[in-house]
């Protein structure tokens, strides 16, 4: 490491500066470039070029300034991610070619270290919808990560990391959306720094889009092409102390929005909205018990609640399978459910002599669902709340998960690293799984690193997908279902240089018995497991520093996924090619421009034999995006400035819809153009 400073002091060294401020930015801009670390991979902490397999990180003030706007966005900058919606709006990131149709998260999600995906079934949309404004950076693993994060860990770990600065923001866009947020850092000079507080806070919210559902499959009765019900708004706490050796953070979040395109057909109008609450307590410690081994402790209670936005299962008029006929009037229909969580976790961290770093891990979690619902309301009719036997999850249904973590980051020569690890889980309702992982690091000259990895990652069934009602449309299917299981095999190839970095990925993937919540029309709805999975494909990313005033990055993902069950041998949600570049031109030093180029190739559709016309293959696209950050705006000092266009064509396009009900597919696509003020307390 301390090579490459010099190269890099060096080299800044026989550049011509003319301001004290100049060399300063430029210094730290090269230092971040090679100094990103991330303890996401290992739980050790180490530069994210060094660690086994591919870890992206992201910045919120360089996703800013291109105008996004939440996580989601962010993370269509990393390669091979590519993120879409459900018929409901809920978010769904397809990783190099799976995760279109996954009943659950297929992302181990995490906020400061803390991961909430929820107890009943693995998702955490809010986190999605989280604005950049509440965003430092964004950790990512591409490819399993059950080996250190267990169960949902299946196609890759996001980890975000909340700012830690003081700072007041407010901002205004198209669509009516509006936002606002405050982040508070404190250090105690009393306490010689031992004493530190954070508090962020943010509010947001966002009109409907104006976009309008195509035809959806029980056209022509039914209300298709209707409104896309788009509209969300969230409200956000996240607050944290540290003491010393002690911490405690709390994490609290409501968010509603809209019932998106209707979960099975397209709504005359909007009835309740989605509505999700999310809250959680952690305490830690970390003790050093003697010299190189140190003990961290955490104890974390989580507590969520669910309640879908109401919709339509069948128009008026439709029969529902094996019925002789449809009912009079529309009868809508609403779920939900709240639930818990304990987490408590041992970790052991222990340098073991200069060659190996040693990480163990004890934990139990306790998962409960508390409290579920389901309400069906005829259209000017009396409301009807189901019983217990009907709810799509059993209250009460619960789960205990053991774990034990063991990984050893050996340094076997003077250039090369291996990392072995395992983790068992137990789960006191299903069963067993353990997860391996081994990986080479060889640093291979002074600017070359290769890395290989062979890692596996599962997903058990969720509380909801194993204790549905015995009298709801799935019971009696959870009792069938397999574990989700994923085993990648990845090289890679990394070039490092003072002012660019430059990777190359190759991977295959293998997926068996993926769950789905499969709705074929004309059949009553179940969950099922389809395996025989694959994907391949290489990933190539560069990022560049050309002198003090230009900045680029850019990535490309190629991805061949197939499905050897389907006719066409093509995965459904499959995306072949993706690309981003995003170029940056400090005009100044408070004026910045930034211009970026998303391209998203075709994307694999339905095949079912529908009574509507099917458009089994999506056309690609190409979107452009443009920002400009001015700082000290207005001669003020401490106030960035930001504003941004997204969408500047105002490009429509389609995706996978998901359950099936719309052949031709979900519409997306409009301009927004946002303004966004900081200033820094």
């Amino acid at each position: 490491m301390k090579s490459h400073r010099l190269i890099l002091l060096s080299a800044l060294a026989l550049v011509d500066t003319s301001g004290v401020a100049a060399e300063d930015n430029e210094l730290a801009d090269l230092l971040a470039l090679l100094e990103q670390e991330t303890e996401l991979a290992t739980s050790t902490r180490m530069n994210a070029d060094y660690v086994p397999g591919m870890v992206t990180v992201l910045y919120g003030q360089d996703a800013r300034l291109t105008g996004k706007k939440n996580v989601a966005e962010a993370l269509e900058e990393v390669a091979g991610f590519y993120l879409i919606e459900s018929n409901n709006g809920d978010k769904r990131a397809i990783v190099r070619g799976v995760g279109a149709t996954q009943n659950a998260s297929n992302l181990k999600l995490l906020v400061d270290g803390v991961a909430v995906n929820r107890a009943t079934d693995g998702s955490a949309d809010w986190v999605m919808r989280m604005p950049l404004s509440q965003v430092d950076r964004i950790e990512v693993v591409r490819g399993p990560g059950s080996a250190i994060h267990g169960g949902f860990a299946f196609s890759g770990v996001v980890n975000i990391i909340s700012r830690d600065e003081s700072v007041l923001d407010a901002g205004a866009a198209s669509h009516h959306a509006r936002q606002w947020g405050l982040h508070y850092q404190y250090d105690s000079p009393d306490h010689g720094g031992d004493l530190t507080a954070q508090l962020n806070l943010v509010s947001w919210q966002r009109g409907d889009s104006g976009l309008q559902t195509g035809q959806d499959n029980f056209s022509p009765a039914g209300y298709s092409p209707a409104t896309v019900y788009d509209h969300e708004q969230g409200k956000m706490l996240l607050a944290g102390a540290r003491y010393q050796t002690l911490s405690v953070n709390v994490q609290h979040v409501q968010a509603e929005r809209g019932p998106g395109y209707g979960y099975a057909a397209a709504l005359p109008e909007e009835h309740e909205l989605r509505e999700e609450t999310y809250s959680s307590l952690e305490l830690g410690t970390e003790q050093k018990l003697v010299t190189d081994l140190i003990l961290n402790a955490r104890l974390v209670y989580q507590q969520s609640t669910l309640k879908d936005a109401t919709y339509l299962p069948l128009p008026a008029g439709v029969r529902q399978p094996e019925q002789p006929s449809g009912a009079s009037v529309d009868v809508f229909r609403r779920d939900g459910n709240e639930d818990s969580a304990w987490h408590v976790s041992l970790d052991l961290r222990w340098q073991a002599g200069s060659r190996h770093l040693l990480f163990s891990q004890l934990g139990y979690s306790h998962l409960n669902v508390d409290d579920a619902f389901n309400v069906t309301a005829p259209d000017g009719g009396a409301i009807r709340y189901g019983s217990d036997t009907e709810n799509r999850v059993e209250p009460g249904a619960s789960r205990q998960q053991t774990s034990l973590t063991l990984q050893d980051q050996w340094q076997a020569a003077e250039h090369l690293d291996v990392t072995v690890g395992l983790r068992h889980d137990r789960y006191s309702d299903w069963g067993f799984h353990t997860s391996p992982r081994l990986a080479l690091v060889w640093r291979a000259g002074e600017h070359h690193i290769l890395k290989a990895q062979y890692a596996e990652a599962f997903r058990p069934p969720t509380l909801k997908e194993a204790n549905p009602g015995e009298d709801s449309v799935v019971a009696g299917m959870g009792n069938r279902l397999n574990e989700e299981v994923l085993r990648s095999s990845e090289a890679a190839y990394l070039y490092r240089a003072a002012d660019h970095r430059v990777r190359l990925t190759l991977f295959y993937t293998q997926v068996s018995d993926l769950i789905e919540y499969y709705l074929q029309p004309g059949e009553a709805p179940r969950w099922r497991n389809r395996g025989d999975i694959s994907s391949r494909g290489a990933e190539l990313e560069w990022q560049q520093q050309v002198g003090r005033d230009w900045e680029w990055r850019a990535n490309a993902s190629y991805t061949q996924a197939k499905d050897h069950l389907d006719d066409d041998s093509r995965l459904l949600g499959a995306v072949d090619w993706l690309a981003n570049t995003t170029l940056v031109w400090n005009a100044s030093s408070v004026l910045s421009h930034s211009l970026s180029w998303q391209y998203v190739g075709q994307q694999e559709g339905w095949e079912l034999g529908l009574q509507v016309p099917q458009q089994d293959r999506y056309p690609a696209y190409t979107l452009l995006h443009y920002g400009l950050h001015w700082k000290d705006a207005l001669q003020v000092p401490g106030l960035l400035l930001t504003l941004a266009g997204r969408n500047l064509g105002d490009v429509e396009y389609r995706t996978t819809a998901s359950p099936p009900q719309y052949p031709q597919g979900l519409p997306h696509g409009r301009r927004a153009v946002s303004l966004a003020l900081e200033y820094a307390l």
